[in-house]
């Protein structure tokens, strides 16, 4: 579980630490975690095309479930860093549902396909995706009527 802490932290140094700064500064928050999504999508792609995370469906896996997930992921990562002004929290949250997902809900023996099990965990980060989108949007607009602004 340690390598998953590491990858993640890894990964999340790369997007939310250094990426994620640059993009919003040059497009606006949400282009730029939606870019990141793909990029976090791209990265990931020779791994999926080889049926690493979708082995029994790697091209419905591919393109379309995990760039959703991607989207939601980031949509919540992005929230995190923005909300405590660091990727720390969004390292170890991204390491915490890798060990989760991993240690557990991958080796759980549920009586449903895993494609219906891929399909619900992509609803799931959708839907945590969009609520942290909303948040992003409250901000913005209390941003936008803020007596504080600069």
């Amino acid at each position: 579980m340690a390598e998953l802490i590491i990858a993640s932290t890894g990964e999340e140094f790369a997007w939310r630490g250094f990426l994620q700064g640059q993009l919003i500064r040059q497009l606006g928050v949400l282009p730029g975690i939606f870019l990141i999504a793909a990029i976090w999508w791209a990265w990931h792609l020779p791994g999926l095309l080889f049926g690493y995370n979708f082995p029994d469906y790697p091209y419905f896996g591919a393109f379309v479930l995990f760039p959703l997930q991607m989207i939601g992921a980031s949509l919540f990562l992005g929230w995190l860093t923005i909300k405590s002004g660091s990727f720390w929290p969004a390292a170890l949250a991204h390491g915490a549902v890798n060990s989760v997902q991993q240690g557990l809900i991958d080796n759980l023996q549920l009586d449903v396909s895993q494609l219906y099990a891929d399909l619900l965990r992509t609803g799931l980060i959708l839907v945590v995706g969009v609520v942290c989108w909303l948040l992003l949007q409250s901000r913005q607009n209390q941003d936008r009527t803020s007596p504080y602004r600069e």
